[in-house]
């Protein structure tokens, strides 16, 4: 038996192992630096490296109020820049590591109050979530997986809280300290990597708590008290330090953050009231369609999961603005709550004793895979740009390995925003701080000298450094036919 266990184990070791490759590692670092956020905030990273300047915001060298967001994934991310230097690894790093981290809550969770086997099946539901294993969420330099780690953090340390016996006795001197310290050691996280967005989970948090145990005691527990106090102090002390660090921070992130609840400031990301409904059916299929058949549960865990997951579904859906990103705080918790519903519907069928009726809901369950792993090779399998202004980043990285001589030259392109210059600016500065590169940058074409080497991608842009000229290439891209390499011709 204990040998039968020991294969059985490793088995699930090597089937888990190899969806982490698959799903979080493989072909990781190979597109370009993103553009928008993940431009944005690995900019802000290689500028504290820079600068030794860990608290403004900076691009290109530029204090910048773009990005209020506190700034803890951002250090993770310098940190791993000084580590590893500043490239595609370093920026989704803590993203990765953040996986590992909700595995291991995960784990620890349902070890103490379901079982081990219900552990891995919610490591492979989750490796396997086509939401959450994706670009803005794991497989880039965002902030979402950092900010999905504490939420599961503190999510799991609540719901620890209220389900466990013995161990509490609510307005007693009786408590669990160690889970008190994870629930806020997980929301202060969850603040200093993304603001205000540690609050969506809440309303889901106490509701479902209430509906499930129909107790809130533990709300008059002195520990709970105190964690929630010092989660008030701590977020005040921050406002009021960058406020002192950057005058009208404050009122910037009033402005950006707290007015999204109710006002549609990106009338672009407005969607129907069940949008978030609809995004969790494909981005979680097929794993959701077993969702339904938690009413029929006699689990009280499912139950507590299933209301949590709604609630947190209504919630979130009620402001105008709608991003399919914010529901990366869910995937672990409904992971979780299919494996519970997995495996009591295995369980049941099992115990029938029906041999054929087992073998088919296995094959079945095997088969249904094969959707998700499919749709995550053809994502993850893709290495090319996601928008033209990306081609630029691209050229720059493939004339580094092509052409590493090739040190000085001006990019040059334009766009209707400053925010779509990040990512050429980030390869700009990470090349020249790292690699003794001297690249600029400019948008304009008046700042050309007539003796530059030009890096340009857009086709109007090549037609008028031709008629200035430039009509000598000296490297065109193997993928993109408009990145080329300028100089006029001796």
């Amino acid at each position: 038996m204990e040998l039968k266990n020991n294969l059985k184990s490793s088995i699930y070791a090597i089937l888990v192992f190899t969806l982490f490759l698959f799903s979080a590692l493989w072909k990781l670092t190979s597109p370009p630096i993103y553009q928008w956020d993940e431009a944005l905030y690995a900019n802000n990273a290689l500028e504290m490296l820079i600068n030794n300047d860990y608290w403004t915001m900076r691009v290109d060298g530029l204090p910048t109020l773009y990005n209020t967001k506190p700034p803890l994934a951002i250090w993770l991310q310098a940190t791993c820049m000084r580590l590893f230097g500043a490239n595609e690894l370093s920026v989704r790093l803590p993203s990765v590591l953040s996986l590992v981290g909700i595995l291991f809550i995960l784990y620890r969770f349902c070890k103490k109050h379901l079982n081990v086997e219900i552990a891995r099946l919610s490591f492979a539901i989750l490796l396997l979530s086509i939401g959450f294993m994706r670009v803005h969420i794991l497989r880039s330099g965002d902030l979402d997986a950092v900010l999905s780690f504490f939420t599961t953090l503190y999510i799991f340390a609540f719901f620890d809280l209220i389900l466990s016996k013995n161990t509490i006795q609510y307005n007693t001197i009786q408590y669990n300290t160690i889970q008190y310290a994870w629930l806020t050691l997980g929301f202060i996280g969850a603040f200093f990597t993304k603001s205000v967005a540690c609050l969506l989970p809440l309303p889901a948090l106490f509701l479902s708590a209430f509906v499930v145990r129909k107790n809130l005691s533990y709300l008059k527990n002195k520990t709970f008290i105190l964690a929630f106090f010092t989660c008030i102090f701590l977020i005040i002390a921050y406002y009021w330090h960058m406020e002192s660090v950057v005058e009208g921070y404050f009122n910037k992130v009033y402005a950006s953050e707290f007015q999204r609840s109710y006002k549609d400031l990106m009338p672009w990301f407005e969607h129907r009231w069940y949008y978030y409904f609809e995004e969790i059916g494909r981005q979680f299929f097929p794993f959701v369609l077993l969702f339904p058949l938690a009413i029929f549960t006699k689990e009280r865990m499912a139950k507590l999961l299933v209301v949590f997951t709604l609630i947190f579904l209504l919630f979130i859906s009620l402001p105008p603005t709608k991003l399919d990103w914010y529901l990366a705080p869910l995937y672990p918790v409904m992971s979780v709550c299919i494996a519970v519903l997995y495996a009591e519907i295995l369980k049941k069928i099992a115990d029938s004793n029906r041999k054929m009726l087992l073998v088919g809901f296995v094959s079945l369950s095997i088969l249904a895979t094969l959707y998700p792993i499919k749709a995550l090779y053809k994502t993850n399998s893709y290495t090319g740009v996601l928008a033209a202004l990306e081609e630029h980043g691209f050229f720059m990285c493939e004339l580094k390995k092509r052409q590493p001589n090739v040190k000085n030259y001006v990019v040059t392109m334009s766009a209707k925003h400053e925010e779509h210059y990040q990512q050429a600016i980030f390869y700009k500065r990470a090349y020249n701080y790292f690699d003794g590169y001297n690249i600029r940058f400019t948008p304009v074409i008046a700042n050309i000298h007539a003796t530059d080497t030009l890096l340009v991608c857009q086709s109007q842009k090549l037609d008028s450094l031709k008629t200035l000229g430039f009509t000598e290439v000296v490297a065109a891209s193997e993928r993109y036919q408009n990145c080329k390499l300028l100089v006029k011709p001796k």
